[in-house]
């Protein structure tokens, strides 16, 4: 970054290091052909026939001028380091009529995708410019949270007989509507699949909603304003696409139905927030504020709670949820990044229902 940290290189570089190495294991350096242009906040997966699939981010000029972008890139990855060499990247082009009809998320930044077990590929929400008056979108604006879920079917990506017109691969989106109580348009989100076997069923983690409150102080013009509290979440979901009936269903996994937590804080009111957030702004745990202690259920100052983030890293290992690190905000404009770790243990019965530990 720049000295003074408002401009940030953006990469177009592929590495690659052995996860099953031991100590002293190095990175490789990969060339590729058909490279995508560098960019930030874009989310990649591998599909199950070995393909690594990347969509979205945003990429930004020189006077800091952002482009968010919406295109899907599959890179066939070799299946051993001796075949690092003449690596390509396939840009997937929309089939059909959704192509004159822009059809898909279009562009964003900061979604969560995965990929199911059949090459289909997921996305859910992000966040995209909001549109100025000249229907632009510049960021000028502010962003846009989204909670929407998106599934795009390869078309055998790579194939020569199922590719389009143009020799690219197709993509066809389909949007879901989603079942359940999910997170809701939050950003900061992370996941892991459930097990390896199951890669359309995502544990879904953390995030931040971000409000905008009315200050108890007045001001110079005899109003009292507005300032933005940022809520950090530390619940657990469940995202099944691999149910029955082929509607994907949210399920809140913890806290637990009872435990006092709101559907949602979008209608919150000010006067639920500490003062010192109210005049100045800031960061506040989610559950802290539900009041999660008056349930009987939650108490947010024993050790054995996570404070909400964002950018946290999880995994799935051996029936239990483990967590790590992440970002988060305590009271006004106090930054925190957190290298703490977690475990959660999971259940999951034989009819594929999965609880965990309160």
């Amino acid at each position: 970054s720049s000295r003074d940290q408002r401009r940030y290189r953006q990469f177009g570089d592929l590495w690659r290091i052995d996860a099953a190495g031991g100590p002293g294991t190095r990175w490789q350096h990969l060339t590729t052909t058909a490279t995508p242009i560098p960019r930030s906040g874009h989310r990649m997966a591998v599909t199950s026939s070995g393909h690594a699939v990347m969509f979205g981010g945003f990429s930004e000029d020189k006077r800091r001028r952002a482009t968010y972008l919406s295109d899907l890139h599959a890179l066939p990855l070799p299946s051993s380091s001796s075949a690092d060499t003449g690596l390509t990247w396939h840009e997937a082009e929309v089939q059909g009529s959704q192509r004159e009809g822009g059809g898909g998320p279009g562009m964003r930044s900061g979604c969560l995708v995965w990929a199911g077990g059949d090459d289909s590929v997921f996305v859910f929400g992000g966040a995209r410019p909001k549109k100025t008056k000249k229907g632009r979108c510049t960021g000028e604006e502010g962003l846009v949270i989204l909670e929407d879920l998106w599934r795009a079917q390869l078309a055998a990506p790579l194939s020569t007989t199922s590719s389009s017109s143009s020799g690219r691969p197709g993509v066809r989106w389909e949007k879901l509507e989603a079942q359940g109580q999910g997170p809701g348009a939050r950003s900061g989100l992370c996941q892991c699949a459930v097990s390896s076997k199951s890669p359309g069923r995502r544990i879904v983690f953390g995030g931040v909603t971000d409000l905008k409150v009315q200050k108890d102080v007045v001001g110079k013009r005899g109003a009292a304003g507005s300032t933005e509290v940022a809520l950090f979440h530390q619940d657990v979901f469940l995202l099944d696409c691999d149910g029955p009936g082929g509607s994907p269903i949210w399920t809140r996994l913890w806290p637990p139905p009872g435990a006092g937590l709101p559907s949602s804080f979008c209608s919150l009111k000010s006067s639920a927030l500490p003062k010192e957030l109210r005049e100045r702004g800031g960061g506040c745990d989610a559950i802290v504020l539900a009041g999660g202690t008056s349930a009987g259920q939650l108490d947010p100052s024993k050790p054995g709670l996570p404070r909400g983030r964002i950018a946290a890293g999880c995994a799935v290992v051996a029936g239990a949820l483990w967590l790590f690190g992440g970002a988060c905000e305590a009271g006004p404009r106090q930054e925190v990044t957190l290298d703490d770790l977690w475990k959660l243990e999971l259940s999951e019965e034989q009819d594929g229902t999965v609880t965990c530990s309160e």
